[in-house]
């Protein structure tokens, strides 16, 4: 009978080492995508704009967008002014 228990416990950890095993196969291909995404993620985080490079960048997009606006709110487009301009420079030239 002593026999007995020994093989039940014996199945029980072959069935748990081939579980283990299993899942050691599934996890696998998972680590190494993890492994690829953090690698890619530190060599962006090395290689990515300085903040203040940005913050310029990003205040003269503001300032040329603000500009923009307040051009088209006033109804003068570039368009427009160029025409004029070179309207009031040809008039200027006939006097």
């Amino acid at each position: 009978m002593s026999s007995q228990p020994t093989s039940s416990i014996e199945e029980r950890l072959v069935a748990a080492a081939d579980h283990l095993d299993g899942l050691v196969a599934k996890i696998s291909p998972v680590q190494r995508d993890v492994q690829k995404v953090l690698k890619e993620f530190r060599e962006f985080q090395g290689s990515h704009v300085k903040k203040e490079d940005h913050d310029q960048v990003r205040s003269d997009y503001e300032k040329v967008l603000k500009e923009k606006r307040e051009q088209e709110r006033q109804g003068v487009k570039k368009e427009d002014y160029e025409r004029l301009r070179s309207e009031y420079k040809a008039s200027e030239k006939d006097r």
